[in-house]
């Protein structure tokens, strides 16, 4: 009894405690603004060479979160100067070379190289398009990155930029059209009685002589139609480029969201997403070898499952009889192609479009 009874004292003042705090708690008070219990740091990041942890953090109630950093050497926060906050480099926006001696990264739509040990930052790209994604190849002798919808490379040691692809998208080639016979005899006779005009199409035809001696030259044009580039990628080794390309469906209708809230005072449409069960697209996976000078497209006919029927077929029995019947493969996308460290392997994370089933191939 006597242990109880010494536990009921001890505990009673607490709960009374407790109680009196909560009192001036109200839902106006708990609904409002947080600062008033304060705020915490978020959103904690390194920079690239890890000398210093970022943060976002306002410990002075201002109408936004400030950046400030901490180091190894002084654990006490500092708030981040304009200047600091503009130059600092993310360490997740970087990508190291193996020996972890160097790293690149875009920045406002360029792509620069830095050397740790030295401290030495190159600028490899300067132009007012956006080169994005680079990354180390061929051998880690050259920084290949994106631009538009081509690869270029920089050589490290001489500073040397060349193209690595030659992607265009439309039909290029001008279909020319069949004349009749009449303007067939018209042009013949014009082009053989005028001086001026055989000068001319001489000159056509020794353009295009060049032009086709020029292309051999360099590297094979692939010509992507009306459908779009994703995933534009080289090996480490430099040997494979591989990239994926969609088609979107003809028929697809997106649904939008009303913003009454404007600036102008006018109602405007926000996009949507498509309603489900509206057509997909169609997504196709290449590797282009650069040594052979040839495009292999990777099928997914071997693929165990591509013909598999999901259960909830099982519900629309019309469907499920006409699929039964037809035994195609079924639409996939690619999420993404991985390239092993040397170049050796492609990793590839293949899914259905109906979200039933996922392939890591």
């Amino acid at each position: 009894m006597l242990r109880c009874f010494i536990f009921i004292v001890l505990f009673f003042p607490a709960v009374c405690f407790c109680q009196q705090k909560s009192d001036s708690l109200t839902v106006e008070k708990i609904m409002s603004d947080p600062k008033w219990i304060g705020t915490s740091p978020s959103n904690p990041f390194w920079n690239a060479d890890g000398s210093k942890l970022f943060f976002d953090w306002n410990p002075d109630s201002a109408p936004s979160d400030s950046l400030y950093y901490i180091t190894k050497e002084n654990k006490i926060p500092i708030k981040a100067s304009v200047a600091e906050k503009q130059n600092v480099i993310r360490a997740n926006s970087v990508v190291y070379n193996t020996t972890r001696t160097g790293y690149v990264y875009e920045e406002n739509g360029d792509i620069f190289y830095n050397e740790i040990k030295p401290g030495k930052t190159h600028r490899v790209t300067e132009t007012v398009e956006r080169e994005y994604n680079p990354h180390f190849s061929f051998g880690e002798k050259e920084i290949v990155y994106n631009a538009g919808q081509n690869l270029f490379s920089w050589n490290i040691e001489n500073g040397q930029t060349r193209q690595l692809t030659n992607i265009q998208s439309g039909n290029d080639e001008k279909k020319e059209e069949k004349l009749s016979p009449e303007d067939q005899w018209l042009e013949n006779e014009q082009i053989q009685y005028m001086q001026v005009l055989r000068d001319r199409k001489d000159k056509e035809h020794l353009a295009k002589v060049y032009d086709s001696i020029h292309a051999k030259k360099n590297f094979k044009k692939i010509n992507i139609g009306d459908k779009s580039i994703r995933g534009l990628s080289i090996s480490p080794d430099g040997k494979f480029i591989s990239y994926q390309l969609y088609k979107s469906p003809e028929k697809r209708k997106a649904t939008i969201v009303p913003d009454y809230i404007t600036e102008s005072g006018y109602t405007t449409n926000i996009p949507g997403r498509e309603k489900v069960g509206e057509p997909q697209g169609i997504s196709q996976f290449f590797i282009y070898d650069r040594q052979l000078d040839s495009v292999i497209e990777v099928k997914t006919d071997p693929i165990e499952g591509i013909r598999d029927i999901p259960e909830f077929m099982k519900d629309y029995p019309k469907e499920l009889a006409k699929r039964k019947k037809e035994n195609a493969l079924r639409n996939v996308y690619f999420a993404s192609a991985k390239w092993s460290p040397y170049g050796t392997n492609l990793v590839l994370d293949i899914r259905a479009q109906d979200h039933k089933d996922r392939w890591l191939m």
